[in-house]
C-alpha cells in the first residue's frame, strides 16, 4: 500500500521535477526518539517530539506548560533536586524527569497519594470508580518513557514525603496537588 501510494504521489511530482526518495513513518509513541540529529556524537533535544509523547500520557496540565517545566528544569545551572506535588498518570512528571535525567542535574521525586482531591475525585477516574489503578498507571506511564531510573515516587501525603527529601537540597519544586 505504501508503495503503491509513493508511486502515485511520484507521477504527480514528476510534473514538477520531483520524486519521494525515502520515507519515515513518524510515531509520537517512541519514547527514544526525543533528539534530532545534528552530527552523531551532538544530540539536540527536540520538544517537539518531546511534547508529541506527553499526548500519550493523561495529565491535569497542557503539553505546551510541560514544554515550560522541561524547559527551566533543563537549563537551570542550580544544582539540586527537583520535587513535584500532585502526579496523577505523569504527564508533568514526564516533562521535569526527562528533563532531570537529560541534564544530569539531581534526582526526581514525585509526591501523590494517589486518592484524588477531596471531593473532585471523579476528575481522577481512570478506569475504576475506586481510583485504585492511579498508581499503577503512573507507574506504567513512567516505565514506557524509560524514566523508572530518573523518577523516585512517594506514595504518601506531601506531609509524610517530606521526611524522603534531604534538606536543603531542592532546585525545583513543582506544586500540583492538594494534599491538605
Amino acid at each position: 500500500m505504501k508503495r503503491k501510494l509513493v508511486k502515485i504521489i511520484n507521477k504527480i511530482l514528476s510534473l514538477f521535477k520531483a520524486e519521494i526518495i525515502s520515507t519515515k513513518r513518524l510515531t509520537k509513541d517512541n519514547f527514544e526518539d526525543i533528539f534530532v540529529s545534528d552530527v552523531d556524537e551532538n544530540k539536540i533535544i527536540s520538544i517537539d517530539n518531546l511534547s508529541g509523547l506527553s499526548r500519550n500520557i493523561r495529565g491535569m496540565i497542557s503539553s505546551r506548560a510541560g514544554e515550560e517545566l522541561f524547559s527551566i528544569v533543563y537549563m537551570q545551572s542550580l544544582s539540586g533536586d527537583v520535587v513535584e506535588i500532585g502526579s496523577y498518570q505523569g504527564k508533568s512528571t514526564f516533562f521535569l524527569g526527562s528533563a532531570v535525567k537529560l541534564s544530569g542535574n539531581g534526582k526526581m521525586f514525585a509526591i501523590d497519594h494517589f486518592k484524588g482531591n477531596v471531593g473532585k475525585e471523579k476528575f481522577y477516574k481512570v478506569n475504576r470508580e475506586d481510583l485504585s489503578d492511579l498508581e499503577d498507571g503512573f507507574k506504567k506511564n513512567i516505565k514506557k518513557a524509560f524514566l523508572e531510573n530518573t523518577v523516585t515516587l512517594i506514595n504518601q501525603p506531601n506531609n509524610k514525603a517530606v521526611q524522603y527529601i534531604k534538606d536543603n537540597t531542592i532546585r525545583f519544586l513543582f506544586i500540583d496537588g492538594d494534599h491538605t
